[in-house]
């Protein structure tokens, strides 16, 4: 007779939270990355100054990264919902100042959207954990990643719009470097079909440049009536007579662009060109549409954000994985084994 078989435990530990201090710990760190990732994040806001953003997005990471381990390392979700709500709601203590504006509500939401989001991801890890007979780091990281970068994106970018709209941040400074900034990110791109152009120059050199380089590139033929190579007419020029030749045709476009856009100053430079025309379009909208621009922006924000974090999804995962590995080879935390099936009998 067949003796009935024994389902043994391989394991002398229970599923379930031993070292507090540990917690804590991890809790502490989660809460501080969290606290220095706004804080920086709304220095730069303030200042346009990169050093407090490179600090915020350094943040940002070790943030990530210890919401991810503890997914791993926590078992009872009761604790990570505690975690979670101090780590999202804390930061908010850097804005008392403006409890009483209609942009604080604003970041309540936002926050709570991200505290969500965090929930979410923590229980969905935990359940692929739970469901896996083996421990499958990058399954999980990727799985959660995502959820808790969406929601960190909703409150940075209602944070950007309480500093910049509602608590009227964007003065003068800010906005000359952020369309500068802008400009000059987008002038190699420019440069491939106009090579002499630069956001440092006055609009009329610029101007310049763009009918040269057009000039250029012009076959013989290309202008009616003018059945000749217009590059090598000029070059058969005086200086004299090439420099009036351009200077009307520089005159020309900028009068084209002028009735277009508005007239531009007098040895104005292209990047003071662009935040004076920005500024008067946007102060000339009527409210209503200003409020949907301003929507409408923020959304291409946060996508456009998004997007170029999917790019670091991977960096976040391994370096979380890396500290993973790091933790259980310094004995800090330990892999431990407990039996998934069991074996039963039945009566053919």
């Amino acid at each position: 007779m067949n003796e009935a078989p024994q389902i043994i435990s391989q394991s002398k530990f229970e599923e379930s939270d031993y070292s507090i201090i540990k917690i804590m710990l991890l809790a502490l760190a989660s809460i501080g990355t969290g606290f220095a990732a706004v804080y920086e994040l709304h220095q730069f806001l303030l200042t346009f100054q990169y050093a407090f953003l490179w600090f915020s997005l350094g943040a940002l990471l070790a943030f990530l990264v210890f919401n991810i381990l503890s997914i791993f390392l926590v078992k009872h979700f009761s604790i990570i919902w505690g975690i979670a709500l101090v780590e999202t709601f804390a930061p908010l203590a850097l804005f008392l100042k403006y409890a009483q504006t209609d942009a604080m509500v604003y970041l309540l939401i936002a926050f709570g959207v991200m505290f969500l989001a965090i929930l979410v991801a923590a229980r969905q890890g935990m359940n692929v954990l739970k469901n896996s007979v083996k421990i499958r780091f990058f399954e999980v990281a990727r799985s959660v990643t995502p959820k808790l970068m969406s929601g960190i994106l909703v409150a940075a970018c209602t944070l950007i719009y309480a500093v910049y709209i509602a608590w009227g941040g964007f003065n003068a400074a800010v906005g000359h470097k952020l369309v500068g900034e802008t400009l000059r990110g987008a002038e190699p791109v420019v440069k491939v079909w106009f090579p002499q152009v630069s956001v440092n120059q006055t609009v009329d050199q610029m101007l310049r440049a763009v009918v040269t380089a057009q000039i250029e590139k012009l076959p013989p033929g290309a202008i009616p009536n003018v059945p000749f190579d217009l590059k090598s007419g000029l070059a058969q020029l005086s200086p004299a007579d090439r420099e009036t030749v351009l200077s009307k045709f520089t005159s020309g476009l900028k009068q084209d662009i002028e009735a277009k856009v508005g007239a531009f100053q007098e040895g104005e430079t292209v990047q003071n060109a662009a935040y004076r025309l920005l500024d008067e379009y946007i102060k000339n909208l009527p409210p209503v549409t200003r409020q949907l621009e301003i929507i409408g922006f923020m959304l291409f924000v946060f996508f456009s954000l998004r997007s170029l974090a999917a790019l670091a999804y991977w960096f976040v995962n391994f370096l979380a994985f890396a500290i993973f590995k790091f933790i259980l080879a310094a004995d800090i935390a330990l892999v431990t084994y407990e039996t998934r099936s069991r074996e039963f009998v039945i009566l053919p």
